[in-house]
């Protein structure tokens, strides 16, 4: 039962009245509360969820197959790359180096990044050293990458690089290449050796001190192989001429 009660207002207010409604507590249906909801199950979750599942799952069957295309893709090239090598390879052998040039540029250019090419960069440029065409072999040295497949071959470019500043007498640029060497190789003897380079470049340069500090580092450690050497270098740096 629903009881209402009229208010009305004062005579000096808003002559619109208000209504007050009191309602009764609910009863019947209306009071019980409603049913907790139903959990859902894995099975039913998959059901209605159908196609964002299968979806989902195409994507990473995609992406695996793509991961395992491009290796197979990179594979591919590094055994195409070896391949075209073994041509200029026998051009040099036999003594035909416009051939042997001709092919090894592109070998460079066609596999660039693989370890074939970075081989065939260093074959080319020391032709073109043996020339006397320095600033050629320096060109191409320059060109060829030593990421990704080739980076083990990072410390052969840049000593390399290193000799052909080297053979014309530019000893500073020299030297900094043979730092950049050692910096690439993994391997602590070849290390010592780009280092020992570096130091006799610089003594060429006229910088003694840079020279005097890789000797004094040298020397320090006998295991290196470059000890003996590097003590007779800081003699001669070092020693002062008699009064």
């Amino acid at each position: 039962m629903l009881l209402e009660r009229t208010f009305w207002p004062h005579p000096e207010s808003a002559a619109v009245p208000f209504l007050h409604t009191a309602s009764m507590p609910a009863t019947g249906a209306a009071a019980r509360p409603a049913p907790a909801p139903i959990e859902e199950s894995f099975s039913d979750w998959i059901q209605t969820r159908y196609r964002e599942v299968l979806i989902a799952a195409a994507v990473v069957i995609l992406a695996g197959g793509g991961v395992l295309l491009y290796r197979s893709a990179v594979a591919t090239q590094a055994g195409q790359a070896e391949a075209a090598l073994a041509g200029p390879e026998q051009s040099l052998a036999a003594g035909n180096l416009p051939l042997a040039q001709a092919d090894l540029k592109k070998v460079v250019s066609r596999f660039s990044g693989t370890a074939a090419a970075a081989q065939a960069g260093l074959l080319l440029a020391s032709t073109y050293y043996n020339e006397r065409q320095y600033a050629e072999g320096l060109a191409v040295l320059n060109q060829t990458k030593t990421t990704g497949a080739a980076k083990s071959f990072a410390p052969a470019v840049e000593a390399m690089i290193a000799d052909g500043y080297g053979l014309q007498g530019k000893y500073a640029q020299a030297a900094a290449h043979y730092v950049a060497a050692a910096g690439h190789s993994p391997y602590p003897s070849e290390q010592a050796r780009y280092r020992a380079s570096a130091a006799r470049a610089d003594a060429k340069a006229g910088d003694t001190a840079a020279a005097v500090a890789i000797w004094t580092e040298l020397a320090a450690d006998p295991k290196d192989g470059q000890s003996q050497e590097a003590q007779l270098r800081l003699g001669e740096l070092t020693a002062k001429p008699a009064k």
